[in-house]
């Protein structure tokens, strides 16, 4: 009995070294999500670049037919995710939203889009 349990401890220990754990995995590339604010199907993109735990990169919000997007900033500490996007309509009237949440896995983060006035809205984003 000894042998076998030993047996199985490794053989456990050696797949588990195999399994990529979500923190292991950069959050660089793109990301969609939906949510329903106000009665209306929002869609986003965020295309991420993320290198130490530091976030840039740009998104969308489209609230069909308008399409706003801006510049994003944040960073990363698994499980926790932070992100600013910075919405330019012109030089003198920019809009802040927040994306606030966790990485639930490689490809999911779930999380509050946090607006200007203090609205949220839970999207949860996906890898592609």
């Amino acid at each position: 009995m000894p042998r076998t349990a030993a047996f199985v401890l490794a053989a456990l220990l050696a797949v588990s070294g195999c399994v990529t754990e979500p923190e292991d995995v950069p959050l660089s590339g793109t990301w969609t999500g939906s949510a329903e604010m106000d009665g209306a199907v929002v869609s986003t993109k965020w295309e991420l670049r993320e290198s130490g735990g530091v976030i840039a990169g740009s998104a969308s919000l489209t609230f069909a037919p308008l399409t706003i997007t801006g510049d994003v900033t944040g960073s990363y500490t698994h499980p926790e995710v932070r992100m600013t996007l910075v919405v330019y309509f012109d030089p003198n009237d920019t809009v802040n939203l927040r994306w606030v949440g966790t990485r639930a896995s490689d490809d999911v983060l779930n999380g509050v889009l946090h607006d200007a006035d203090g609205e949220q809205t839970s999207i949860t984003l996906r890898r592609g």
